[in-house]
């Protein structure tokens, strides 16, 4: 069966599921779940081993040192349509949110809510977007692929966003990402060996 079948057959099942809840439990039940271990000696990081096809792969999980969070908003001195950072940023006096406007126009056209209940919402989410922004929670997914201690192969995925309603160290949502690298990983590791061989360089 694949992926997408079992999705459908997820969604027949749990019809308040939307597509994208489906498709990803559908991953998780085909993909080999990866054990992850934490690794806390001179930086933090998650490491999980295993063995694809004749190849050792790492996958990894670390911090991204320089995340992009503008999507969130913008850092500033400027009190116009922002909020107060409340001391969590040591350069700026106020954070303004992206996209506050947009979201109570669709809270109060599209989801129904009173003035109140929109104005509430439109507060917890610029309020959510200032704790994002001040401590984000980005990190680097990187897959590596060896034969028989040697580096063949490597990919990344940077930008990988977790917010609070997320297991922040991504056993679950590293899984499912590193399960859908790996593969290319593994072809981009076929193809370095099977030059290596052909130059006489490989065992």
């Amino acid at each position: 069966m694949s992926t997408l079948d079992r999705a459908q057959q997820i969604h027949h099942k749990h019809p308040d599921y939307n597509s994208r809840t489906c498709l990803g439990i559908a991953r998780m039940v085909e993909a080999p779940t990866l054990d992850f271990e934490e690794m806390t000696h001179g930086r933090w990081e998650k490491r999980a081993y295993l063995t694809r096809n004749g190849f050792d792969v790492v996958v990894r999980i670390i911090p991204d040192d320089y995340p992009d969070t503008s999507f969130l908003g913008t850092f500033t001195d400027d009190p116009d349509n922002a909020i107060p950072t409340g001391g969590g940023s040591r350069d700026w006096q106020f954070f303004r949110p992206e996209g506050m406007d947009d979201l109570y126009e669709w809270l109060r056209t599209k989801g129904g809510m009173t003035v109140e209940q929109a104005t509430d919402k439109r507060s917890e989410a610029a309020q959510l977007a200032l704790r994002q922004a001040t401590d984000p929670y980005v990190y680097q997914v990187v897959v590596t692929v060896y034969r028989q201690g040697v580096e063949l192969a490597l990919d990344a995925l940077s930008g990988v966003y977790f917010d609070q309603e997320h297991d922040p160290w991504g056993d679950h949502y590293g899984t499912e990402l590193a399960n859908d690298m790996i593969p290319t990983a593994i072809e981009e590791a076929k193809a370095v060996l099977a030059r290596l061989c052909n130059e006489g360089t490989c065992s």
